[in-house]
């Protein structure tokens, strides 16, 4: 630009020819200086997102916030889809179990049913198990052996479970324990050292909610309880005392045991009748030997 400035003012009378020439250096010139701003690295793209942010950085967080929801939302209905399938295929399965038993998800040849107890006096056992397991009513599952002690079932996942559960727990906030080893849980014998000294089985007035599912799936479902309600884990139990029908990854501590005999151990580290604590060991050894020799 500056050099066609100077071209015009050699000139006190351009002519037609020379303003034309003038005019047309003026273009070449404009277009080479566009031309080298938007070849420099990232200057249209810089330019783009400075505009982006002053005219739309409002808008733009609450977007990803609509989006955010929105994703929790879709998640939430597709687990909830998933929980009903679950459901459908384990009623179907109770209904037309085959050739296994729709109680102990063995096979009839192999049926445990016949040798479990059931507790007398109990405290009340809520099992609160993932859809997942329900769906496959593997016969490797121990959970399922809480529902011949007396345990109630609710499917994690079913919103008709989960808002009976919820209406149980808010009445049992102070006598209800969840087993599962989360943060700040606390040895169940802790739990059963003031009962002790009263001369009481402080398991009988508990309220015990037992999860069932994979690690992940557990963890899920703890982090949907409320956390006011007490977490306990327990420290005596040895998988060489219970046995197990599962084997877990290697880094994973060689005594952990399964539910059913979690839910043992906590009775007894809870203080509850030794007799019925024994009876209940009976009866999960005599499904592992129906267990062995179904897989054998």
């Amino acid at each position: 630009m500056a050099m066609t400035l100077r071209f015009c003012q050699g000139y006190a009378n351009p002519s037609a020819d020379e303003l034309a020439v003038s005019v047309t250096l003026y273009a070449m010139y404009a277009v080479a200086g566009v031309r080298q701003v938007s070849s420099r690295p990232g200057s249209q793209k810089a330019s783009t997102i400075e505009c982006c942010i002053c005219e739309h950085q409002a808008g733009k967080a609450s977007s990803e916030q609509e989006r955010s929801h929105d994703q929790e939302l879709c998640a939430i209905d597709l687990e909830v889809e998933r929980a009903h399938k679950s459901w459908a295929s384990y009623k179907e399965f109770l209904a037309m179990p085959g050739h296994k038993c729709p109680k102990c998800w063995l096979m009839q040849r192999h049926c445990c049913c016949t040798g479990m107890f059931r507790l007398s006096v109990k405290p009340r056992v809520l099992v609160l198990v993932h859809h997942l397991e329900l769906g496959k009513h593997l016969g490797s599952n121990t959970a399922k052996l809480l529902f011949n002690f007396g345990g109630e079932l609710f499917a994690w996942g079913i919103p008709e479970h989960n808002a009976r559960l919820q209406c149980i727990l808010n009445k049992e906030v102070a006598r209800t324990i969840v087993l599962f080893p989360g943060p700040g849980a606390v040895p169940a014998s802790e739990l059963a050292f003031g009962c002790v000294e009263s001369g009481s089985h402080q398991g009988s007035n508990k309220t015990i909610l037992v999860l069932d599912g994979g690690w992940r799936e557990c963890k899920r479902m703890n982090e949907w309880i409320d956390p006011c309600i007490q977490r306990c884990v327990v420290t005596n139990a040895i998988r060489g005392e219970y046995g197990g029908t599962r084997k877990y990854s290697r880094g994973s501590d060689g005594g952990r045991v399964q539910t059913a005999a979690a839910f043992i151990a906590l009775l007894q580290e809870l203080g509850h009748d030794p007799v019925e604590v024994s009876a209940l060991k009976a009866g999960l050894s005599h499904f592992m030997k129906c267990w062995e020799s179904q897989i054998q």
